[in-house]
């Protein structure tokens, strides 16, 4: 078979399978102001989870959210959800988990985006001081086969003071937290 019919066949199968050929990475830093498609054109927490406003067209199976060292003072909770009337979020899959990734040691930023070793190591912190909070800081509703790993996450106080929740009834189910501190 000729390599370019092969190639072609590849692609028209991956394509038919409904899955991305490729997955994204999204840089995030305190005070970034970018689109967040490299480490020196992070976005900032707020505008890169917020997916439903433009350029953000949503996150795909096996897309990675890199959080670099730093305190990310909360103004809301992280709410990621996928409900019917308000579908913000997609699902990742079983071999292509959603990842949200602290990266503390500074490695993902320094390589995979672009900063050569510029990315000091410090601990990635998601701070909730002053948010009145219902169910947790991160809420997982209605989404599947998301991962968070490596943050700490602090000042969860309110109502129930979860630092993570997982809304079950939602639908919700294999949300990975590995690697976390959770604490008041």
């Amino acid at each position: 078979m000729d390599k370019n019919v092969c190639v072609i066949v590849v692609i028209c199968m991956a394509l038919w399978a409904g899955g991305p050929l490729f997955s994204a990475d999204y840089f995030i830093k305190p005070g970034g102001t970018g689109d967040g498609s490299s480490y020196a054109n992070a976005a900032e927490i707020s505008i890169a989870l917020d997916r439903d406003n433009p350029p953000n067209d949503g996150y795909a199976p096996g897309d990675r959210i890199i959080l670099a060292p730093g305190t990310y003072n909360l103004g809301d909770i992280l709410y990621f959800r996928n409900v019917p009337g308000n579908e913000i979020y997609s699902n990742g899959t079983a071999d292509k988990p959603i990842r949200i990734i602290g990266d503390f040691s500074g490695a993902w930023c320094n390589s995979v985006g672009g900063a050569g070793g510029s990315v000091t190591p410090g601990e990635v912190i998601l701070d909730g001081s002053g948010i009145q909070i219902t169910r947790g800081l991160v809420t997982f509703r209605g989404v599947s086969y998301w991962e968070i790993s490596g943050v700490t996450i602090r000042n969860n106080a309110g109502s129930s003071g979860n630092g993570v929740y997982v809304y079950e009834g939602a639908g919700s189910h294999h949300i990975t937290i590995r690697d976390c501190k959770i604490y008041n």
